[in-house]
């Protein structure tokens, strides 16, 4: 006896409906929190990063399945939350330790560093390397680069050297990945100034000068002569000079190294003005120099001798360098012509 065609549809009906509620049961058990028991109990368990483990500070979120872009062979240490590669990351599936790298790793990066330091050094023109950093991730090596070029220099200068490190450390290191970042160098003069401004706001510093930069195999140091009172003891004195070294540090962050040298400062002199003194024969050599007579002339004594104050008049574009030799010029023909002066002072004016 044939079935009713209706009936078969029926059947077919009510199982189509009873896979689509318990798929729906399923998807939203899989919604609902998991007890302890749930799925995330069933996972292996996946290793621990140490204290000193670079992911340890990120283990406030939850664990992803992917700790970076080093996804072959390789575990997750359960707490990478970035995309970073953290210490549990390696590339082989036998490796799980999580931390710093090993005695060899470093020494590998250590003896990188060297090669790139050395090949760098050997370029002519020669470049100021401010920084190097060596990282190594797996077979391949890493360096960050930092050299400096003048304020003054051309942005393709800039560029021209850092092409040059950059072949240099690819030489060295064949397959290395080379990044070089060109920084201006600081103004020896901007140094100058704000280490002099350092130092006067230490207390009992009276009076700075004679500063000095050198660059001595790469680091900053700065010399400088510190007048302080006369009747501070040494250990006084000393200690105000520590206190200057450190506040140029501080405040110079460019500067490694300070000297300083101390000095008494010398009590106010008293001068009175000088008469009958023979001011023709400066006068004529003021004129000699640079063509007409001091624009002011006053003479001093002291009880050091006597003191020679004179204005110069010189034309408005002369450079100073210019003005400056023909004031030290007119300074010794004076001394030489007058012996018994102690000082002269010269002031150039436009």
């Amino acid at each position: 006896m044939a079935g009713n065609p209706s009936s078969g549809r029926l059947d077919a009906d009510a199982r189509r409906g009873d896979l689509v509620r318990a798929r729906g049961d399923r998807v939203r058990d899989r919604r609902r929190p998991q007890p302890d028991g749930g799925l995330l109990a069933r996972l292996p368990a996946l290793p621990e990063c140490g204290a000193a483990g670079e992911c340890a500070p990120l283990r406030q979120r939850p664990a992803r399945l992917d700790c970076g872009p080093d996804r072959a062979g390789a575990r997750p240490c359960g707490v990478c939350t970035r995309g970073l590669r953290c210490g549990a990351v390696r590339r082989s599936a036998r490796a799980r330790r999580c931390g710093p790298p090993d005695e060899a790793e470093r020494r590998r990066v250590d003896e990188a560093e060297e090669l790139a330091l050395a090949a760098i050094a050997g370029l002519e023109p020669a470049v100021d390397v401010r920084r190097l950093r060596m990282r190594q991730a797996g077979p391949r090596q890493f360096a960050d680069v930092v050299i400096t070029a003048p304020p003054a220099a051309a942005v393709g200068q800039g560029h021209e050297a850092a092409d040059r490190v950059e072949a240099a450390v690819h030489d060295a290191l064949p397959g290395s990945d080379v990044v070089v970042h060109v920084e201006p160098e600081e103004d020896e003069a901007a140094i100058r100034e704000r280490a002099h401004a350092a130092a006067l706001g230490v207390a009992q510093v009276r009076e700075v000068h004679n500063v000095s930069v050198l660059d001595v195999g790469g680091r900053t140091e700065v010399s400088l002569h510190l007048k302080l009172p006369g009747d501070l003891t040494l250990e006084d004195a000393h200690e105000v000079a520590t206190a200057v070294e450190r506040a140029i540090v501080e405040r110079v962050p460019e500067v490694d190294t300070v000297q300083t040298h101390l000095e008494p400062l010398a009590e106010e002199g008293k001068g009175r003005q000088a008469y009958g003194v023979d001011a023709e024969a400066v006068v004529s050599i003021v004129r000699e120099a640079t063509g007409s007579a001091p624009r002011e002339l006053r003479f001093l004594q002291t009880r050091d001798g006597l003191l020679v104050y004179l204005t110069l008049r010189l034309d408005p574009g002369t450079p100073l360098a210019d003005a400056h030799a023909r004031a030290s010029e007119i300074e010794e023909r004076i001394r030489q012509a007058r012996p018994d002066v102690a000082d002269v002072i010269v002031h150039t004016e436009p």
